[in-house]
């Protein structure tokens, strides 16, 4: 049962990959991250009001 899991840990890290395409998908995600705490904050002071 051991050897399926630490082979396919073996194949899937390929973490060359992961460092290289992703980083649009990261910047994306900031930049989702931001709008979404900015639009927060817009309606937390609209709501103070």
């Amino acid at each position: 049962m051991m050897d399926p899991s630490t082979s396919v840990r073996t194949i899937a890290p390929p973490r060359r990959r992961e460092t290289l395409e992703p980083r649009p998908l990261a910047g994306l995600s900031l930049l989702a991250i931001q709008t979404t705490v900015l639009s927060l904050e817009l309606v937390n002071q609209i709501e103070n009001q």
